[in-house]
C-alpha cells in the first residue's frame, strides 16, 4: 500500500507502522447479476487505534486544501478527536476544509452518524455530501448550511447529476456524463477528487462539477476504485471527449 501510494506522488513520510494492529480490509461482491455487497473489517484495526498525538503542526505546512471524510471518525473515539484535531491544525495552517460524509451504514445507526459526524458540518469550507446522506443527517436543506460556515455546497444527486450552491451565488447543475458502468463503487470519492482539483486549479462551480463527473465517470467504467483515476493529463483528455471537443478517440 505505501508503494502504490508513493508510486503516485504522494508523501508517505508521516505514515504510521501498527505492529499490534491488522491493516483494515473491505471485501466487496460485485457482480452484475446481483447487488454489490461491501464488507468492512475494520474493527480492532491500526487506522481506528489513530489518535490526536500523531498529528503534527508540520504536516499541514504549505497545504492548501485539507480533505476529511466521516468515516475516521466513526472508527473509534480516538479517531474521533483526531479528526477534530486536524480540523484544529488545518485551520491554523491557513488551509481550506473539504468534508463529505461519506456514510457507511456498517460503521453506525443514523442517529450515530447524526452524533458524531453532524458537528463536522459546520466546520468545513467546502461539504460535498449526497441527498441520502443530507436527509439522514437531518440537514432539510442543504443552502441553509451556507449560513453556518461553509462556502460551498454540493448535492449529489439520486439521477447521478450534481448541484454547486455557493454562498452569495447561483446554483449551478451538470448531469453525469454517460459512460457504460462496469462498477458504481467509488464514483463519489472520484467526484470529489475531481471537484476538489477543479478548485486547487480556480476554476468556478461549473468547470468543477464537470471535473467531478468526468473523473467519476472513468472510474465507474473499471472494476475497482483507483484504476480509472486519470492524472491532469488524462483528466482534460477525458473532458475533451465528453464534451465534444475533440473529434478523435484514439490520440496517435
Amino acid at each position: 500500500m505505501l508503494a502504490q501510494l508513493r508510486a503516485q506522488g504522494v508523501d508517505s513520510s508521516y505514515a504510521v507502522t501498527d505492529p499490534e494492529a491488522p491493516t483494515g480490509v473491505l471485501i466487496r461482491d460485485s457482480h452484475p447479476a446481483r447487488a454489490i455487497d461491501v464488507q468492512y473489517l475494520r474493527a480492532g484495526s491500526a487506522a481506528s487505534r489513530l489518535s490526536p498525538d500523531e498529528l503534527e503542526p508540520g504536516m499541514f505546512e504549505g497545504a492548501r486544501l485539507v480533505h476529511i471524510t466521516g468515516i475516521n471518525p466513526m472508527l473509534s473515539a480516538s479517531a474521533n478527536r483526531a479528526t477534530w484535531r486536524l480540523v484544529e491544525l488545518a485551520r491554523a495552517a491557513g488551509a481550506k476544509l473539504s468534508f463529505d460524509p461519506n456514510i457507511r451504514h456498517k460503521l453506525g445507526s443514523p442517529a450515530r452518524w447524526r452524533e458524531v459526524v453532524g458537528p463536522l458540518l459546520a466546520h468545513a469550507d467546502v461539504v460535498l455530501a449526497g441527498e441520502d446522506e443530507w436527509e439522514l443527517l437531518g440537514i432539510t436543506h442543504p443552502a441553509s448550511l451556507l449560513e453556518a460556515g461553509p462556502t460551498t455546497v454540493v448535492v449529489k444527486h439520486r439521477e447521478k447529476s450534481a448541484t454547486c450552491l455557493t454562498r452569495g451565488g447561483d446554483a449551478c447543475r451538470r448531469p453525469a456524463f454517460g459512460v457504460p458502468v462496469a462498477d458504481p463503487v467509488g464514483a463519489g470519492d472520484a467526484f470529489a477528487a475531481g471537484f476538489l482539483s477543479g478548485l486547487l486549479r480556480g476554476h468556478g462551480p461549473d468547470q468543477c462539477l464537470r471535473q467531478g463527473a468526468a473523473v467519476a465517470a472513468l472510474v465507474v467504467q473499471c472494476p475497482t476504485d483507483t484504476d480509472g483515476l486519470p492524472d491532469r493529463a488524462g483528466l482534460d483528455r477525458a473532458l475533451a471527449g465528453f464534451t465534444g471537443t475533440h473529434a478523435e478517440t484514439v490520440l496517435r
